[in-house]
């Protein structure tokens, strides 16, 4: 199988780009800023260097994979511009979804957070079931508002788990 994987270059991005290299799937590695030389070992990985707010690049690139693992996000705890953390996880996870259409791709795991259950509530437990009418960070919200294009997205044949 043919796999892209947006955030690459991340601790979770790379962790996966080298199970599924070492499974013998062939990898499109997207990182938006430096290469990781682990992947120069790997005949069947090959690197992309861009940006998933680029929904050109994310079309070229995603074309004749048969799956994409959406793990890029902007997580820093504290930025001086916020629109960041929505620009990244929210605009970019719809860029992600649109090129995989475009593409006719099979399969798409989107990677969200703990963070979109917000913080638990008095005793309540945080549940899968019950999202908070708030957040305390831009970047728990942005990562509840970019889980919005994959839970509405017309491929029905893309399964979601949260």
């Amino acid at each position: 199988m043919k796999y892209a994987v947006t955030g690459a270059n991340g601790m979770i991005g790379k962790f996966l780009v080298e199970k599924l290299a070492k499974d013998g799937h062939e990898i499109v590695a997207i990182c938006r800023s430096s290469i990781p030389q682990e992947y120069m070992a790997f005949e069947n990985v090959r690197c992309e260097r861009g940006d998933v707010t680029d929904i050109d690049f994310l079309r070229r690139v995603f074309f004749g994979v048969d799956g994409v693992f959406h793990v890029a996000a902007f997580a820093k705890p504290w930025v001086k511009d916020k629109s960041i953390y929505y620009h990244i996880n929210e605009t970019g996870t719809e860029n992600v979804c649109k090129a995989s259409l475009d593409n006719g791709v099979k399969r798409v795991v989107y990677t969200s957070s703990a963070g979109t259950h917000g913080a638990q509530q008095g005793d309540q437990l945080i549940s899968e079931e019950i999202w908070p009418n708030r957040y305390d960070t831009d970047y728990e919200l942005s990562k509840f508002n970019g889980r919005k294009p994959p839970c509405h997205s017309p491929n029905k044949t893309w399964k979601w788990w949260w």
